[in-house]
């Protein structure tokens, strides 16, 4: 019997976009700050689709740096909006209380916050808050702004917890007619805000090769893990001219996650997900790591066989992984074959010649 591993990777992509709607408390009265905030985000899996940051999405947390004159020339530590650089602020939906005209949006609802009347904010945030909110910081390190996520780790059980960072942009008043729905469309005004997946995430699928009913067998994956890095710390750093610098530490602790506990239907000739998509924080593959551990069973004729079987996704048989990567969702295909015994059979010359008289006897007189 014998299991063959195809492996497949997919790059999604998943940018968001961020504005919002301005907000005048008096024709000439200062500017809230607001934003209209749009991710990739699904019901179950945040990191799977392109959609935008609904209304009934988790609140995120969000820094403006101020500067005097304007971040090329005068940045610096000085947080303008967050309580401090390891305190975002967050912002959240909904209405105020007086329930005004144009007063639904994304802004910090606990405290307004406004315009500078000079200068610049730079602005950098993530999200979801709740999940991060008591490890993410803001500097200013080597000219660029800089966001920290310390010790990020992905949630024991389903394995959803989703980590998004944005890119740094710098505004002195809210966007005008901003597109934040790529349609081309006036939409609300307000801050810009990108945001891009920090994760990676991991689906399994499997199958058998051919369909092997005829011949009375049954596949059937009974216990299904991926053992892969956890606990590692995020570094953003935007220069606000350049493509941000990403970067994961690489952990030294281990987890395991388990994909599947109890037994899932019999496999087919198709394609079958098994358990739940689970995000993992994007690491280095080595070739010394056996990261899926699948025990299954055969039934054949009403006898049962067992097997545990670990496998190395730098070894794949269609796509060899070297790592994963942030804002990335892999497919892992498991492929179940049973080989038929066959045989080999070759003829080869004489080995050894052998020799033999006979005796004649003579004719009889």
């Amino acid at each position: 019997m014998k299991k063959f591993f195809i492996l497949a990777a997919a790059a999604v992509v998943a940018i968001a976009a961020c504005s919002k709607n301005e907000i005048d408390n008096t024709n000439s009265g200062p500017k809230e700050i607001s934003y209209n905030a749009v991710a990739g985000k699904n019901a179950t899996k945040a990191i799977i689709n392109t959609t935008f940051y609904a209304p009934t999405d988790p609140a995120f947390g969000i820094w403006g740096l101020y500067q005097a004159t304007d971040w090329s020339t005068n940045h610096s530590n000085n947080v303008w909006i967050g309580a401090s650089a390891s305190a975002a602020t967050q912002i959240t939906y909904g209405l105020d209380a007086a329930s005004t005209a144009n007063s639904e949006a994304w802004r910090n609802r606990a405290s307004v916050d406004y315009w500078p009347l000079t200068g610049s904010l730079v602005f950098m945030g993530y999200s979801p808050y709740a999940n991060v909110s008591s490890k993410a910081a803001i500097s200013v390190t080597d000219n660029k702004a800089t966001l920290t996520v310390t010790n990020f780790q992905t949630t024991t059980g389903s394995w959803v917890d989703d980590l998004m960072w944005s890119d740094a942009v710098e505004k002195s008043a809210n966007d005008t007619n901003y597109d934040a729905d790529g349609t081309n469309a006036t939409t609300y005004n307000g801050v810009p805000v990108v945001f891009h997946h920090a994760l990676s995430q991991i689906t399994v699928f499997a199958k058998t090769d051919k369909d092997y009913a005829a011949q009375g067998y049954t596949f059937t994956i009974t216990a299904l893990s991926v053992t892969v890095d956890d606990n590692a710390t995020l570094t953003v750093a935007d220069d606000l001219t350049n493509a941000p610098t990403v970067t994961w530490t690489e952990p030294a602790t281990d987890a395991t996650r388990t994909v599947l506990a109890a037994a899932s239907p019999a496999l087919t000739t198709s394609y079958v997900k098994q358990g739940e998509s689970f995000l993992v924080i994007p690491q280095t593959l080595t070739a010394a790591q056996d990261i899926i551990t699948v025990t299954y069973q055969v039934v054949h004729n009403g006898v049962t066989s067992t097997a545990t079987k670990t496998i190395n996704l730098t070894a794949g048989d269609s796509v060899a992984l070297t790592s994963f990567a942030k804002n990335t969702k892999y497919n892992l295909n498991l492929v179940f074959s049973i080989d038929e015994i066959k045989y080999s059979p070759d003829i080869i010359d004489w080995e050894a010649e052998a020799t033999s008289e006979y005796e004649v006897p003579q004719d009889a007189n």
